[in-house]
């Protein structure tokens, strides 16, 4: 909602923005889950399937395979959720009297709530050859939190000239955040009469719930953080106008900056513990833009620093082994994170051949948090430590190009190239007593190209795409990654007679070289939107269907940093949706 007092575009005029917003969420998961660890790589015995069905089954019937086993898991999961949260944010703008300057003020709160219950029946067990009993578990967690946050600021602009190329910009920003959080975990396999319960279910009285807590890994937090940050800014932008239009421009923008944060901790388990801090943060930021003479060319570098605090709760140093396989260990000596960010653009038109732009970020990291694994081989036991390490370092540059193409230009062809490339660097171990540094560089290229023709109410097109993930390490053990997904596609936008709009998009989505070969795949995949307008286009009806030929199954793919993990799954995407927009305004009366 927004109110204005005053003539529009004037500095004398005062301005008044209120933003509402409430949400709700609320799901419920039903998952089966499978994990396997092996000695060496089992498909040297069979194919996925095969592996699958025997480890599904309740005991391995492959004698060199249960040999290769170092453990295997198995659970089945359900989970409800709901969240609800809300809140508004109003800002206001006006001229301050006698000073020519203008003065912003910002204020605004939310609040969540989320109720989050898990059930599982989770199952541990070792090959034959192991002496280790199978770990049977069957597990009640309840993790509800509430979160409340309150801002505030005020900035006050002020030019030094008419045109006001010389300004001063203060501002003060002030947030407070609270979280309360509950981790509750019940073992439920210590009551006889829950063992042939159904998943889901829980004990009859509240006090055989209690009974089964399991004290070490649960606990209550209650976190109130106050952010106050202080910032100089400033700034300097001449523009040369020439025949009433932008010549040049020249813009120098300083950003100093401290941040104070106070924090109060309140951890409550086994025992209860109360912790505060306060620190001081220090930021800067310089921008430089310019535009060539013609404005036919735009130049522009950003450099950015800032620090970033480890949580309270991993200073806390605390050991949680909910997991048994995955043990979480918390680094009580850990250190503030440096982040350096340079930035680096350079956009032109020129004349009868489109636009062309390009940038490049570098970004470094002092003291980045990296997550130390200790490995046990025997039995696969990961315990994970947060640690400092220095050596992280990332960039990104990408070319983009744009161009219409004919004597009545309605062709346009575009094109990009994008290319990052990550430098990680990891703590992990073989055994339980020593970390060693992991150094893994990962390099993702990505060539996306257009074509489309446009002709009154029908815009057509064609597209394609071809990305390439590689990533090496010299780490003992690591398989280097060298995979491949390229898509081609068309599309196609038309505004029909009597108010209907119809948009389309056929593709053919292709994956090369995952070492999971049911990611290899091949996919066709037809989208269509038929969209009808009434009333003068202030309502909209629209019809979606998605995943028209029912084929796409395979269509999420993520490779870390450090190259050690392909994540793929199996999903059912096609549905249809009815969506109706009704958009309205009311213009003040002019007197």
């Amino acid at each position: 909602m927004y109110f204005r007092l005053g003539p529009e575009r004037s500095r004398n005029s005062i301005n008044l923005t209120v933003t509402p917003e409430l949400n709700f969420y609320r799901a419920n998961g039903n998952n089966r889950y499978l994990q396997a660890e092996f000695r060496q790589d089992p498909t040297i015995i069979g194919s996925a399937g095969f592996l699958q069905e025997q480890l599904q089954s309740p005991a391995i019937q492959h004698t060199l395979l249960d040999s290769l086993l170092i453990n295997r898991v198995r659970s089945e999961q359900l989970s409800h959720a709901t969240k609800i949260n809300g809140g508004a944010v109003a800002n206001l703008s006006l001229s301050v009297p006698f000073t020519g300057g203008i003065l912003g003020i910002s204020a605004g709160f939310d609040a969540e709530h989320l109720t989050d219950e898990r059930h599982d029946l989770y199952r541990l067990d070792y090959s034959s050859s192991e002496s280790a009993a199978a770990d049977n578990r069957r597990r009640y967690f309840n993790l509800p939190s509430d979160k409340k946050h309150a801002m505030a600021s005020i900035e006050y602009s002020h030019g030094f000239d008419e045109k006001w190329e010389w300004m001063i910009m203060p501002h003060l920003d002030y947030n407070f955040t609270q979280t309360e959080q509950e981790n509750s975990l019940y073992r439920l396999d210590l009551l006889e009469d829950m063992a042939s319960a159904p998943l889901g279910s829980l004990p009859s009285t509240r006090e055989a719930l209690l009974s089964t807590l399991d004290i070490s890994n649960s606990y209550l937090t209650d976190n109130r953080l106050h952010d106050v940050t202080l910032s100089l800014r400033g700034r300097y932008d001449h523009v040369e106008v020439r025949k009433g239009r932008r010549y040049s421009r020249l813009r120098f923008i300083w950003d100093p900056r401290i941040t104070m944060q106070s924090e109060e901790w309140i951890f409550t388990g086994e025992e209860q513990s109360q912790s505060s801090r306060t620190v001081w943060l220090p930021g800067m930021r310089l921008e430089l833009l310019r535009n060539t003479p013609g404005m036919k060319h735009q130049l522009e570098l950003i450099a950015d620093y800032s620090q970033k605090m480890p949580s309270m709760f991993q200073l806390m140093g605390l050991r949680f082994d909910s997991d048994p396989l995955n043990v979480e260990q918390g680094n009580p000596n850990l250190r503030r994170t440096g982040i350096y960010t340079l930035l680096f653009k350079h956009s032109s038109r020129p004349k009868n051949i489109g636009m062309i732009s390009t940038h490049v970020t570098v970004n470094i990291y002092q003291n980045a948090l990296a997550t130390g694994q200790f490995y046990n081989p025997e039995n696969g036991v990961r315990t994970y430590c947060p640690q400092n390490v220095n050596g992280n370092w990332s960039t990104n540059g990408s070319v983009w190009y744009v161009t219409p193409l004919g004597k009545q230009k309605r062709f346009n062809l575009e094109m990009q190239l994008e290319n990052q490339y990550v430098h990680s660097v990891d703590l992990t171990s073989n055994n339980e007593d020593a970390l060693i540094r992991s150094y893994v560089k990962t390099n993702y290229l990505k060539l996306p190209l257009s074509l489309e023709y446009s002709h009154d109410k029908l815009r057509v097109g064609v597209k394609a795409s071809a990305a390439w993930n590689h990533a090496a390490s010299e780490r003992e053990g690591f398989q280097n990654v060298n995979a491949a997904d390229i898509t081609y596609g068309l599309f196609g936008h038309w505004n029909m007679p009597w108010g209907f709009t119809l948009a389309t998009d056929l593709n053919y989505y292709t994956r090369y070289g995952y070492s999971n070969e049911q990611m290899n795949s091949r996919d066709w995949v037809w989208n269509a939107q038929l969209s009808k307008s009434f009333l003068k286009g202030k309502l909209i009806l629209t019809a979606v269907g998605f995943d028209l030929l029912g084929q796409l199954s395979n269509i999420t793919y993520s490779l870390n940093a450090q190259g050690s993990m392909e994540t793929w799954k199996n999903v059912i995407p096609r549905y249809g949706m009815l969506r109706i927009a009704y958009r309205f305004s009311k213009k003040p009366e002019k007197k």
